[in-house]
């Protein structure tokens, strides 16, 4: 009997303890509130992007069917001006195979001389025939002349005689022209085989000259991460790059521009040349201005893959004289200007209780707690905006609603 008593007595005192905590917990804890004004507001769009340039002068690798290995690259974040090097690949290659044409060439001269040399000897043979065979004919003709008071066997022997004089002196003159036709065609066909190995040589200088890359700009040298042997990363020396391709990049000076990708409620709500502010990490003090340059109207392929629907926008920069010029790359935290109020009472959503007759605020008035209905309210994503309230004209002592208190981030 004595047990069963003491077990109730001290389910009694438990229970008595736990409300007494609960009460005194509940007087303990105060109603969240939050001071509200009427005051100016602006509905923003809060957004982070990065500084990026308007336009770029891309550089890329030689076109040329040899290695293209980099011995030598400028210094990132170097500025540059027309004129000055780049970058250089390695020469080699080409320089072997200029060395080897050039080789090929002086060859080919000895051996073209070698061959105009003979063919000037047997030339100069054959035309030594040509005129004994002419001289022959001459003389023929004499024999033929005086024949004339001879014996008819005499008269067919010489007339014999002269004919076969005339066909070597034709054969001769007609061997004659075979070599002349032979060495023009000859020289000519070497003219074009020389002047085909000149045109290597000369290609081959000329790709020797696009190994050594120069800028046509005046900027800031950056280099974009590339596939390089499976990998993504920057350029370095002793790289191999494909033929054209893009290793280098020098943004255009003097404009800057923020690159955005906000969803598709947001895009809904700007529009170009609508005002933004924003700051960066690297100067958190500085306040920069500037306007919607552009806004996509596809959204970004991929963002396909996290089923959500991203779209660029794109903000001009307007930097003044003493603020600092902005890097490519850099955060920028902005805020889309969409709307400025004068005056208005600014509830936070999550501070009120949408009714079916307007928006519901619980409120205090000195010491006393009020609740009112708001109709003529104005919603935008994060509050709700009245320029009046019924029988209040300075601020009030907003106070959470119930049923949101678990909401409250």
């Amino acid at each position: 009997m004595s047990k069963s008593l003491l077990i109730v007595g001290v389910m009694v005192v438990l229970v008595g303890l736990g409300w007494w905590r609960g009460v005194f917990r509940a007087k303990a804890q105060p109603d969240l509130s939050l001071m509200i004004e009427l005051k100016p507001f602006e509905e923003v769009i809060e957004a982070e992007g990065h500084v990026d340039a308007q336009r770029y002068h891309d550089v890329f690798a030689p076109y040329c069917r040899y290695e293209r290995r980099v011995i030598f690259l400028v210094e990132e974040g170097t500025t540059v001006k027309p004129g000055d090097l780049l970058a250089q690949f390695d020469p080699g290659a080409i320089s072997l195979a200029i060395e080897d044409l050039e080789d090929r060439i002086r060859s080919f001269d000895q051996s073209s001389a070698d061959i105009r040399f003979r063919s000037k000897a047997e030339t100069y043979e054959q035309q030594v025939r040509a005129d004994t065979a002419q001289q022959g004919v001459v003389l023929g003709g004499i024999r033929k002349e005086i024949s004339q008071f001879e014996s008819s066997l005499r008269k067919s022997t010489v007339e014999v005689e002269l004919n076969n004089q005339i066909k070597w002196a034709t054969s001769a003159k007609d061997q004659r022209k075979r070599l002349d036709w032979r060495d023009t065609v000859t020289d000519r066909n070497r003219a074009v085989q020389r002047d085909y190995y000149e045109q290597k040589v000369k290609d081959l200088k000329e790709d020797a000259e696009q190994l050594n890359l120069y800028s046509e700009f005046e900027g800031v040298v950056l280099y974009p991460p590339i596939p390089l042997q499976g990998d993504l990363r920057k350029v370095q020396t002793g790289d191999y790059l494909e033929r054209g391709q893009l290793f280098l990049r020098i943004p255009e000076p003097g404009v800057a521009i923020i690159r955005f990708h906000l969803e598709e409620a947001q895009i809904n709500q700007l529009r170009e040349r609508m005002a933004i502010t924003f700051t960066t990490a690297a100067y958190p003090g500085e306040l920069y201005r500037g306007q919607v340059l552009s806004i996509a109207h596809f959204s970004e392929p991929a963002s396909f893959l996290q089923n959500r629907r991203l779209y660029e926008v794109l903000a001009r920069v307007e930097i003044q004289d003493k603020q600092p010029q902005l890097k490519i790359g850099m955060v920028a935290r902005s805020r889309f200007l969409l709307h400025r109020y004068e005056r208005v009472y600014a509830f936070p959503k999550e501070w009120v209780k949408p009714e079916a007759e307007g928006v519901r605020i619980v409120f205090y008035e000195g010491q006393t707690r009020r609740s009112l209905v708001l109709k003529n309210v104005t919603e935008t994503a994060d509050y709700y905006l009245a320029e009046s309230l019924p029988e209040i004209t300075g601020p009030l002592k907003l106070v959470m609603a119930t049923e949101n208190k678990g909401r409250m981030p």
